[in-house]
C-alpha cells in the first residue's frame, strides 16, 4: 500500500472517531507543553523520570487547588448574582438594544419583560424535562470522565515520551530519517513557541481584563468575564470577538450605551496592543500565516472538530505550511512590470 494512501486512511479513520480522540489530543498538547519541563528537571537533578512526573502532578494539583480556593468564593458569588438578576439583565439588554420597552412584532406589541420572561421560562422548561435533564447529566458525567482520561493519558505520555518518539521513528524509512528529523525540528520550533505564547497570552489577557473591568469600570461579573476573555484567546479570530461581545452586553445592561462603548474601546485597544506589541515579542514570526489562510484554517477546523478544531487550526496550518515549503520550495520569480505585458511570455 502506498504511503500516501495509508496516511489518508488513518486521517479518515481519525475524523470519524474525532469525538473519542479529543481527550487524547488535549493530553498530547499538554504533554507537548510539559515534556521540556520534565526533561529539564530530570537533567538538572538527575532524578528518575517517574518521580519527576509524580512531583509535577502534585505541584499542578496543589497550584490548581490553591487557585480554585482563592477565586471560588468570588466566582460563586458573582455567578449566583448573575443567575438571580438574569431576568432584569435580559430585560435591560432588550430595552437598550431596541430603544424602547415595547416592540412591534408581527403586528403584536411585545414588551422586553415578556421576551425576557419567555426566554428564561423556555430555558427552565428545557432543563426541567426528564429527557433534557438526562442529557445534561450525561454530558456532565462524560465531561468528568474525559478530564480523568486526559490526566491518565497525560501521565503516560510524560512518562514514555521518548519511547513513543522512538516508536514513531520506526515507521520512517532509514534513508529519509535525517531529512524527517530536520523537518520535525522546524515544526517543533514553530509549535513550541506558538503554544508557549498562547499560554502566556491567556494569563496576561485574563489578568489585564480583570484589572481594567473591575477597578476601572466597576463592571459587574468582571471576574468570570475576565477568565472567559483569557480562555477565549486560544480560539483565533472568533474568541476575542465573543469575549468583547459578552463584556459589552453586560456593560450595556449596567450603564447604557456610553458605558458599553467604553468597554468596547478597551477591548479594541487591548487587542491592538496584543497584535502589535505582545504577539511579536512572545510568538514573533514563528507562525507566519497570511490572514486569509488563518481565517480559512479556523473555519475548516471548526467544521471538522468544533471548538477543539478551531483551537488547533492555526498550529496545524503552520505545520502544513512548513511541509509545503519543504516539498515545494518557494520559487523566486522575477518582478513583473505591468507596463510591459510581453513579459508574460518569458520562460522561467
Amino acid at each position: 500500500m502506498p504511503g500516501w494512501l495509508a496516511v489518508a486512511l488513518v486521517l479518515a479513520f481519525l475524523y470519524f472517531i474525532r469525538d473519542a480522540v479529543a481527550p487524547f489530543v488535549v493530553a498530547g498538547v499538554l504533554a507537548y507543553i510539559l515534556v521540556p519541563v520534565v526533561e529539564a528537571v530530570c537533567k538538572r537533578f538527575r532524578a528518575p523520570r517517574g518521580v519527576v512526573v509524580l512531583l509535577l502532578y502534585a505541584a499542578l494539583v496543589v497550584a490548581g487547588a490553591a487557585f480554585f480556593l482563592a477565586l471560588e468564593p468570588m466566582v460563586a458569588r458573582e455567578t449566583q448574582e448573575l443567575v438571580q438578576n438574569s431576568p432584569a439583565i435580559l430585560e435591560s439588554l432588550f430595552t437598550q438594544t431596541l430603544g424602547s420597552e415595547q416592540v412591534q412584532l408581527l403586528g403584536a406589541t411585545v414588551s422586553a419583560r415578556t421576551v425576557a420572561a419567555g426566554l428564561l421560562a423556555a430555558a427552565r422548561d428545557a432543563l426541567g424535562r426528564p429527557t433534557e435533564a438526562l442529557h445534561v447529566a450525561e454530558a456532565l458525567v462524560h465531561g468528568v470522565f474525559n478530564v480523568f482520561l486526559v490526566l491518565i493519558v497525560l501521565f503516560y505520555l510524560l512518562l514514555d515520551w521518548e519511547r513513543l518518539i522512538a516508536f514513531a521513528v520506526r515507521f520512517v524509512p532509514a534513508g529519509h530519517r535525517e531529512r524527517v528529523g530536520q523537518l520535525a525540528a522546524r515544526v517543533h520550533a514553530i509549535l513550541g513557541r506558538y503554544i508557549r505564547g498562547q499560554v502566556y497570552l491567556v494569563m496576561l489577557m485574563a489578568a489585564v481584563t480583570w484589572v481594567v473591568l473591575s477597578p476601572v469600570f466597576h463592571l459587574r461579573f468582571a471576574l468570570p468575564i475576565a477568565l472567559a476573555t483569557g480562555m477565549l484567546e486560544v480560539i483565533p479570530l472568533v474568541g476575542p470577538v465573543v469575549a468583547a461581545t459578552v463584556a459589552a452586553s453586560v456593560a450595556l445592561t449596567q450603564g447604557g450605551p456610553q458605558f458599553a462603548l467604553g468597554v468596547v474601546i478597551f477591548y479594541t485597544i487591548a487587542r491592538q496592543a496584543e497584535d502589535q506589541i505582545v504577539m511579536p515579542l512572545v510568538v514573533g514570526r514563528a507562525v507566519h500565516l497570511h490572514p486569509v489562510a488563518t481565517v480559512l484554517a479556523v473555519l475548516c477546523g471548526g467544521a471538522l472538530a468544533g471548538i477543539l478544531g478551531m483551537v488547533l487550526a492555526v498550529p496545524a496550518a503552520a505545520t502544513i505550511a512548513v511541509l509545503v515549503d519543504e516539498v515545494w520550495p518557494e520559487a523566486h520569480l522575477p518582478a513583473y512590470d505591468t507596463d510591459r505585458p510581453d513579459q508574460a511570455n518569458v520562460q522561467h
